[in-house]
């Protein structure tokens, strides 16, 4: 370009003069003059970066020379220089901005692949991102937002929109700060990678509700599955777990999981005493006080908590425990002993709404047992005979096997049958210290009742709970547990770094106690060691422990090593004949000399097997 504008000054090359006809001599000799101070025209300077090409002061030129041949006003120059600009600045913003769009945004994918899994969103994000990166260009070039907010304007599609040139100014801020952050909204991308989005809800919800009846697991696994064909994030196990016993989820998706049968039975008000027609299809849980008192610490009498679980169908009692309250002690060890006799979950549990059950290890317990597939369901509040069985229970129990047991009180006050409670004084003589039975005498007892109850008959025209119960079959809907689902269930967690192939557990102050878990498998000690595993352990029985990864994946099972005692060895004394009072010193000595001869003899007089050869080789080493 041969004109420039600098300060409001026009300055022309010779180049331009020479298009409206001057003659380039004139035009150096009036150069030549005003550098040797001649004249005041011709005003110029050398470009910085060619000497050769001159800058003309265009007012400089002489008013006769403008004339002759009809050069441009000052003031059209500047406004057609100010057009071009202009014009210039138009065609580098839409040139940039139009590029980044179309071309320019593929190097920016990398940010949103991560996030979004439709290509749609993908390259809306990124546009957006091309789009803005060059807006901060044009912006540090010197050419303003509000110049670039109109072309802006023009392009559809983007994932910023707006109209507003405040909120376009923020938009850029922000973008110059985060980054891609700023595009991404909140509930999306790095901030929270593992959102589960709707579309994992309803595979979840399609999973859960196949008449096939999928396991928490199958699912865990089939909806990864799918998610790495369809690109979506995978999902934890933790993740689907917590989703599974969700009471809402649960409530929407388990009549088309088990049908109009269990709506009828399990979401429809309960029909009072109806006895199901199997075993395990429904267990009841309830607590209450056994009438024996025994001798407490302080010499007053005491009374147990006796909480039982029973299998409705056969009037079982299951599973049971006792302890001075219904905590959730009782809970968890008879639900135990109820999975352990059984090795199944029923396809539903009944129980109150006590604070027991409020404690997190119970509350895991449950969540674990429904996503398994049982169901635990609360009687409705206020309608204690929504689980009439077991209540009956603890009354047919009194009359039938407690009565006759030394010590027994009566059914308590508030019994309302006349026989249940006894007079007074034979309540008060029980109630006497030397009449009193230990705890220790009384916990022996409890065995002994539940059994004579289970094996009695308490109809003529029924078995006993016993042999009802071995008759019966199992609900076709009942959950086998097996070995490693029951240890994750009930014994106790902690997590450990596996160190020298092994693994130590230590228990008391100071580690009083520690235990040594050696992993022999080859193999499993290169892939288990220096990670951290999932140790399963009961304190009761440290014999044995299980590992399982962070999955609740099964690995391997342990046995506790027991060194071998060491046995120290007692210093050899020279085995030296102390004299008489008769004999002299020589004497002795040859003494001596004759028992080493006779030792010595022996030796050869003993069979040389090779194993006494291997003995005195090693000893010799």
């Amino acid at each position: 370009m041969d004109i420039i504008n600098l300060n409001g000054e026009i300055y022309v090359q010779i180049s331009f003069l020479k298009k409206y006809g001057l003659n380039s001599n004139t035009v150096y000799n009036g150069l030549s003059r005003n550098r040797k101070n001649n004249c005041r025209s011709y005003i110029h300077f050398a470009d910085t970066k060619d000497k050769r090409i001159k800058w003309i002061k265009y007012t400089s030129i002489p008013s006769q020379v403008s004339k002759k041949y009809q050069l441009p006003s000052s003031s059209a120059l500047l406004e057609s220089l100010e057009n071009n600009d202009i014009e210039a600045k138009e065609n580098l913003i839409h040139r940039c901005l139009f590029f980044a769009y179309e071309n320019g945004y593929n190097t920016y994918k990398k940010h949103y692949n991560g996030v979004f899994h439709d290509i749609d969103s993908i390259n809306r994000y990124s546009k957006t991102h091309a789009v803005f990166i060059s807006i901060l260009d044009l912006r540090n070039n010197g050419i303003p937002l509000n110049s670039i907010f109109n072309f802006y304007l023009k392009l559809d599609d983007l994932v910023f929109e707006t109209k507003s040139l405040k909120s376009f100014y923020h938009k850029i801020k922000d973008f110059e700060i985060k980054g891609s952050d700023s595009l991404i909204h909140k509930s999306y991308g790095k901030k929270r990678p593992h959102k589960i989005a709707d579309v994992h809800l309803k595979k979840l919800e399609e999973l859960y509700r196949n008449s096939k009846i999928y396991s928490g697991r199958e699912i865990h696994r089939k909806i990864n599955l799918w998610a790495v064909i369809e690109g979506y994030t995978e999902l934890s196990f933790s993740s689907v777990k917590k989703i599974l016993a969700d009471p809402d989820f649960k409530n929407r998706n388990k009549g088309y999981r088990y049908g109009k049968e269990w709506v009828f039975n399990n979401f429809k008000p309960f029909k009072t005493r109806e006895s199901p027609a199997y075993n395990g299809t429904q267990w009841q849980l309830d607590g209450s006080r056994l009438q024996i008192p025994y001798l407490g610490q302080n010499n007053f009498p005491r009374f147990l908590i006796l909480f039982v679980v029973m299998d409705v169908h056969s009037r079982k009692i299951i599973g049971y425990s006792f302890d001075d309250s219904e905590n959730n002690k009782v809970v968890i060890e008879a639900l135990k002993m109820a999975v352990n006799n059984t090795k199944y979950l029923p396809r539903e549990i009944l129980r109150d709404n006590g604070k027991c059950f409020s404690h997190k290890k119970v509350k895991y317990i449950e969540e674990y047992f429904s996503f398994l597939g049982s169901n635990i369901r609360k009687h409705s509040i206020g309608l204690a005979r929504d689980k009439a069985h077991v209540e009956r229970f603890f009354s047919t129990f009194q009359t039938t096997v407690l009565n006759k047991v030394d010590g027994y009180i009566g059914e308590g006050i508030k019994s309302r049958r006349e026989e249940g409670r006894p007079s007074r004084e034979l309540i008060l003589k029980s109630l006497k210290k030397d009449q009193l039975r230990s705890r220790i005498e009384l916990e022996t007892l409890i065995p002994n009742l539940i059994n004579k109850y289970n094996s009695q008959k308490l109809n003529e025209d029924k078995p006993s709970p016993q042999l009802m119960y071995e008759l019966a079959k199992k609900d076709e809907d009942a959950i086998n547990i097996s070995e490693n689902e029951f240890s994750l269930i009930f014994w106790d967690k902690t997590r450990i770094k596996v160190k020298n192939s092994m693994i130590l557990m230590s228990e008391g102050g100071n580690r009083k106690q520690r235990f040594q878990y050696i992993i022999h498998d080859e193999k499993l000690s290169y892939s288990l060691n220096l990670t951290e595993v999932q140790v399963i352990y009961q304190k009761e029985d440290r014999s044995i422990i299980k590992i399982f990864d962070s999955n609740d994946k099964w690995i391997t099972n342990l046995s506790i090593h027991i060194p071998l005692p060491v046995v120290r060895k007692k210093a050899k004394t020279k085995n030296r004949t102390l004299p008489t009072k008769s004999e002299t010193i020589d004497q002795v000595a040859a003494k001596d000399k004759k028992q080493k001869l006779s030792d010595l003899n022996q030796i050869y007089k003993q069979e040389a097997t090779l194993e006494r050869f291997f003995i005195k080789s090693k000893s010799n080493e």
